[in-house]
């Protein structure tokens, strides 16, 4: 994951976080519909630990990963179910980690993450999500589009990378990885952020 993009969720994870824990960017009934039951959940960018929370009140068995330490430590405080579960790693995977976890889990969510990633590096952390699935596992993923106020560089005013990741760049992705897709949802930002347009997919290993 971007290195300046780390450092600005270690300064301000705290903010962040807090942003993240109360307002949903999407609709959870959408990612809660996309999961079988006994699936065990891998959460790439799990951010304020709250969608990890939320799968895990509902009764599935979570895991996630998350580069930010500030980011971690706020989740644990405020979720303190999810302690030992967040593992300080970013994408893509270390070769040890990844070898570690290949095929583990029956569905991988990532919010909000994919696009804080190096464009080079897209098809190596989508092969690595595909490869942390067993068989017939789903990717929940949504990325988001339209996004105001960005720099020549494409960054925000705190230095966070956001890749541009339209419809046509994820669907060629996610099919060159080997996902075959089920289906998608759009919408406008729930927290009132202007013409900001989250678009979510499903996919099936």
């Amino acid at each position: 994951m971007d290195a300046t993009t780390i450092d600005a969720y270690n300064r301000m994870g705290a903010a962040y976080a807090e942003r993240y824990r109360n307002h949903e960017r999407v609709c959870r009934d959408w990612m809660v519909s996309s999961f079988e039951k006994e699936a065990v959940i891998m959460d790439i960018g799990a951010g304020s630990g709250a969608d990890m929370a939320y799968l895990q009140d509902l009764g599935w068995e979570v895991q996630g990963v998350e580069p930010s330490v500030t980011l971690i430590a706020e989740a644990e405080k405020w979720f303190p179910g999810l302690k030992g579960r967040i593992f300080n790693e970013g994408m893509p995977l270390p070769e040890m980690r990844f070898n570690e976890w290949r095929s583990r889990f029956g569905g991988v969510v990532c919010n909000a993450m994919l696009m804080h990633i190096e464009p080079e590096l897209h098809e190596l952390v989508l092969s690595q999500m595909w490869g942390l699935l067993q068989p017939a596992g789903r990717l929940f993923l949504t990325v988001s589009e339209d996004r105001p106020g960005l720099d020549g560089d494409r960054r925000d005013k705190d230095g966070r990378l956001y890749a541009p990741l339209d419809r046509a760049r994820v669907m060629d992705l996610c099919e060159s990885a080997g996902f075959r897709f089920m289906r998608e949802w759009e919408n406008r930002d729930y927290a009132g952020r202007g013409a900001l347009q989250w678009h979510s997919y499903l996919f099936e290993r």
